[in-house]
């Protein structure tokens, strides 16, 4: 499947939500913009992001214009209370992933519930054949998990193909987390670190 025309309506929605926000920012508090932010713009873009994220792996121009809308809207949402102009530094203070993070949190934390079961048994079947390790005698790659072999650049916007691309990654500490929640919590850390 092709999500060009999925991004670019997302693209068309956001571009409302620049301008709706920078008339809306003056009445705000800083609750209130986190509030109209998860509500209107971080539901929209991370709803299916794991199905249509793909897209943008492969096509930076959609990446790029829908990260430009999306950091417009932090800027005008969030500059009166963040006394900066720099959009990462915003991102940064309060906790809000770019786009393409976005997209790599919900790959990896689906295939952890995958690797530990906390997602249904059809999911856990799928991706079983990918939890077999990369190399069999002891190197410095045997913790990663089989990438599977792209023949064409398609194959790279596969779900299964960046779930396991973003998950080698990571690293190794974080892989290893015990339970789900400090898995998220440490996940989203190491992506804004790295942001």
């Amino acid at each position: 499947l092709k999500y060009g025309v999925h991004v670019d309506s997302l693209i068309k929605r956001l571009s409302c939500q620049v301008t709706l926000t920078y008339k809306l920012s003056s009445y705000f508090t800083l609750n209130t913009a986190l509030s109209y932010y998860y509500a209107n713009i971080y539901s929209v873009i991370s709803y299916c992001i794991t199905a249509w994220g793909g897209a943008l792996a492969t096509n930076n121009q959609l990446l790029n214009n829908l990260e430009r809308k999306h950091y417009k809207i932090i800027k005008n949402l969030f500059n009166i209370h963040e006394h900066t102009t720099n959009c990462n530094q915003i991102m940064q203070n309060l906790g809000l992933l770019s786009i393409k993070h976005l997209y790599d949190y919900h790959l990896v934390v689906f295939l952890y519930k995958a690797k530990t079961r906390n997602c249904d048994q059809i999911y856990h079947t799928h991706m079983t054949h990918h939890f077999s390790h990369s190399y069999v005698s002891n190197t410095r790659n045997v913790s990663n998990l089989m990438v599977p072999i792209p023949r064409t650049n398609y194959i790279k916007t596969n779900f299964v193909y960046q779930c396991v691309r973003v998950w080698n990654g990571l690293p190794l500490v974080l892989r290893n987390c015990q339970t789900l929640k400090r898995f998220q919590q440490c996940l989203k850390i190491h992506l804004l670190s790295n942001q």
